[in-house]
Order: structure tokens, then C-alpha cells, then sequence
């Protein structure tokens, strides 16, 4: 799959909880016989079904590679920033499927596809192509195993998941836009606080650690192996770092416009944390 930093839900626990929620939701559903599509699902349950739950095993299967997979954003962004990435795209996808109901009579499919195709039309307009294959004549990028995910997910459902999926398409485009407010919009600190006393506990996730070149280091130099230790952790975590940071094209079109090669721009770029400043002193010096 694509390289997207230290595997795990590392720095990213709003991607873990969205995961463990729709798979848990979706089984304990389908148990319970209670997706919209039954006539025993009424009132809460139904409206709790159609948010969170998908409706078979295909669906759940997709989905939660899909939000494995775009934790990344959650890294680069911050826990809050694609906290409101994910709520701004639930809602207007909401509203849009809704909308798209009445007008047209078309029932949509349960589960989160509104906010899951948003987050990953977010994530194919910030994140650049870093590497490129040909195939029988064929370009190839390294997204393409997203798409691919993501078109088995519209397949599930479809032709019921088309109105949620184009809705959350939507979503993730008006996000982006720098004409509307949705970027700037942040979840209220006191939730936020409230979030980290009550659930981080449950849902951080250690971080990448060099536990076994730790254990090597130290055995080969008895006890007095505390600097070779932490400086090999130290490098282990450098390099992890480096494969974490996601680079957007804006920034990459900017060091490419002042000559530099691409693959020398997303190098550097992911070298200096994204900052496209540094990355141009390096690239120049």
C-alpha cells in the first residue's frame, strides 16, 4: 500500500476511533438485523445505522482500509484540524444526500461514505504524486491503490452508495476551496479537552520505537551502551519521521517553478518537514 509513515494509528487517534466505531457499529448491526434497509430499524437506531454502519462485509472490509490509509492526513493536519475535515464533510454530505432524496426519490446506502470520500478527495488534491510507474504504455501513480479501494466501496452499494459518495465528493471540494471558510474551522478547545481526558487513553498508540535494535546495541555493549542507544533510537525515529510528512503540490509546484528537479524537490521537501523554505536553502546549497 502507499508509504505513509510508521504503520499503526500512530499520531493519528481520531482515524483509530473512526475505525474501530464503523467496524464495531457495522457488525454489532447486522447482528441486531438493524440497518436501514430493515423495517426494524426505526427512529435512533436507523438514523445511528445510516451514519456509522455499513451493511455488509465488503462494505466493511473497503471502508476501513480507506481510513487506515488516510491517517496520513490526520498527521499532517493535526487531530483537530481533520477532526473538522471529517465533520465538515459529514455534514454537507448529509445534507447533499438528503437533498438529492427528495428530489429525486433515490435511497441512499448506510455507512460513513460521505466523510470517507471526502477526506479522500482532500487527500488526492493536497498530497502529490511521489512515485510513477509505467505499465503497457500506462501511467501509474502511487494513489492508484486508493482509487482502486475506493471504487470497490462505490461498487458495494452501488447504485444506492452514488449519491453519498458524489455528495462526499462535493464536500472534500468546497473544503479545499480557499473562497469558503471550511478550512479555518477548528473543533472548540473545550471538546477537544474533554476528548483527550476521556478517550486518548483508550486510543493513543505507541509510536515507532527501535526497541530491537535497542535490545542489540545494548547487549553488545554491556552497560555502558546508553549513548550508542539512544543515538541509534534517535536515527530510527529521524528516518520514520522523514516517510511521515506529507508534502502538498502547492509547494512542490513552487520549489519546480524556480528550476529544481521534482524528484529533488519532494526529497528535500520531505527531509525539511514540508517547509518549503528550508527546502529551497537546502536544494540551493
Amino acid at each position: 500500500m502507499l508509504a505513509s509513515g510508521p504503520s499503526g494509528f500512530y499520531n493519528a487517534p481520531v482515524s483509530k476511533a473512526l475505525f474501530i466505531v464503523t467496524g464495531v457499529a457495522s457488525l454489532a448491526f447486522s447482528v441486531l438485523a438493524l440497518n436501514t434497509s430493515s423495517k426494524k430499524a426505526t427512529g435512533f437506531s436507523q438514523t445511528l445505522a445510516r451514519f456509522i454502519a455499513f451493511s455488509n462485509s465488503s462494505e466493511i472490509l473497503f471502508s476501513s482500509l480507506l481510513i487506515y490509509s488516510l491517517r496520513l492526513l490526520e498527521r499532517q493536519f493535526g487531530s483537530n484540524k481533520y477532526s473538522s475535515l471529517l465533520l465538515t464533510c459529514a455534514v454537507i454530505s448529509s445534507m447533499l444526500s438528503a437533498l438529492s432524496t427528495s428530489l429525486f426519490g433515490v435511497k441512499s446506502a448506510s455507512g460513513p461514505y460521505g466523510l470517507i470520500f471526502g477526506a479522500l478527495t482532500v487527500y488526492s488534491t493536497i498530497v502529490p504524486v511521489t512515485v510513477r510507474v509505467r505499465i503497457l504504455g500506462i501511467g501509474i501513480s502511487d494513489k492508484v491503490v486508493l482509487y482502486l479501494l475506493a471504487a470497490q466501496l462505490l461498487w458495494s452499494q452501488f447504485p444506492r452508495s452514488l449519491p453519498q459518495v458524489v455528495a462526499g465528493i462535493i464536500a472534500g471540494i468546497l473544503w479545499v476551496s480557499d473562497e469558503l471558510p471550511f478550512k479555518s474551522l477548528r473543533v472548540p478547545q473545550a471538546v477537544v479537552g474533554f476528548c483527550k481526558r476521556v478517550f486518548m487513553p483508550v486510543l493513543a498508540s505507541r509510536g515507532p520505537t527501535a526497541v530491537g535494535l535497542v535490545n542489540s546495541t545494548s547487549s553488545n555493549t554491556g552497560g555502558g551502551g546508553i549513548s550508542g542507544t539512544a543515538r541509534v533510537a534517535q536515527e530510527y525515529s529521524n528516518a520514520q519521521q522523514e516517510l511521515d510528512v506529507v508534502i502538498s503540490e502547492e509547494s512542490v509546484g513552487t520549489l519546480v517553478a524556480m528550476g529544481f528537479e521534482r524528484e529533488s524537490v519532494i526529497h528535500a521537501l520531505r527531509t525539511n518537514g514540508g517547509s518549503v523554505e528550508r527546502a529551497a536553502a537546502a536544494l540551493c546549497g
